[in-house]
């Protein structure tokens, strides 16, 4: 099978938070004890607030001056909640809180913004605090549950072929990513050393026959090897290369913002990477946290993160073409095939 072909059936599992979280009501705005959801309108959250002692710590790896920014109508609605801010990776997060648990110690962050591998060793050891984010006005799709705790998704990043669009048009842009494997780009695109923008086809598309296909794309296509998806996109902007694997809906449109001739093309499998947000089971503070990321997850929240870090939580664009498969990776097995394929195409570009 090629990646011009049918695409394979996708191995994922969606979870409905509708069948999956138990309804219960709870006194205060909500419970984080035992196994009994938090659940909580976001006005009896913020409200319960008040009697929660502590200052809200919430970790994601967004600039701590570009989160100020974001957050400012929150400040200006709930003065009285103070919110320390930590930017770190989720793995790294996780490990902190892990650490503590084994100890008894209380949890150093309250709620959490990152990638769900990173907080797997989080949901293995049930520390996820299980949350009716939907009581808490978040759409229900937006939310899924592993080991009795819940998440929601406060952004997707989908991932294209990025162009030069003052030396490339569109018409002449390939519609496959078999096609892209064409003499004619030659050295003129850009492929990340880590394999991961092009390694998340593989849970559609099958370990083996992405190898396969990479295997083929680096014999005929010879590709630039750049790390980094910003640097990728520089390279194409400035017309060292005129093409890249490696660009994110979010960094164009930061791009075209600056006036870079920088344009994205979905072709036949479309790779996404989605984030998400959590509170801690042990948090002495989860109506500070439900309060506050009821917003971030809202309306005026997601406008802001889209107006600051250009970041959407679409499921799909508009402009991807309707015969195109989205590569989802939000299930313990998607993310392992994708990972698996990763490392195999990274041992690929390092000979």
């Amino acid at each position: 099978m090629t990646f011009g072909a049918k695409p394979f059936r996708a191995m994922l599992i969606v979870v409905s938070v509708s069948s999956l979280l138990i309804a219960a009501c709870s006194s205060g705005g909500g419970s984080s004890r035992g196994d009994e959801p938090f659940k909580a309108t976001a006005d009896a959250a913020c409200s319960a607030a008040a009697n929660e002692k502590g200052t809200l710590s919430y970790v994601a790896s967004t600039d701590a001056a570009v989160f100020g920014k974001e957050i400012e109508p929150f400040r200006a609605k709930h003065p009285d909640i103070d919110i320390r801010y930590t930017n770190l990776r989720s793995n790294d997060a996780s490990q902190t809180l892990l650490t503590e648990s084994q100890v008894g110690r209380e949890p150093s962050f309250d709620a959490l913004a990152g990638e769900l591998a990173g907080f797997q060793p989080l949901f293995d050891q049930d520390l996820v605090l299980n949350v009716d984010w939907a009581a808490l006005g978040l759409h229900p799709d937006l939310v899924l549950t592993q080991n009795h705790g819940t998440v929601f998704r406060n952004y997707r990043l989908i991932t294209g072929l990025g162009y030069n669009t003052k030396l490339v048009s569109e018409s002449e842009l390939p519609n496959t990513w078999d096609e892209l494997i064409n003499s004619k780009w030659a050295g003129k695109v850009v492929v990340d050393p880590r394999g991961q923008y092009l390694g998340q086809m593989a849970p559609a598309v099958g370990e083996q026959q992405t190898i396969d296909w990479f295997r083929r794309f680096m014999d005929v296509t010879k590709p630039l090897i750049v790390q980094g998806a910003t640097a990728s996109s520089q390279k194409v902007i400035s017309g060292e290369a005129l093409l890249t694997t490696s660009a994110a809906d979010a960094n164009v449109r930061e791009s075209q913002q600056s006036g870079a001739p920088l344009g994205i093309k979905y072709l036949n499998y479309v790779p996404t990477s989605d984030y998400y947000t959590l509170i801690m089971k042990d948090s002495p503070r989860p109506n500070k946290a439900a309060c506050f990321l009821s917003w971030f997850g809202g309306p005026e929240g997601r406008a802001q993160k889209e107006k600051y870090e250009f970041q959407k939580n679409e499921d799909k664009p508009a402009d991807v073409p309707a015969g195109s498969t989205l590569v989802l990776t939000d299930t313990p097995e998607s993310r392992q095939i994708a990972a698996q394929t990763s490392q195999a195409l990274a041992k690929i570009m390092a000979g």
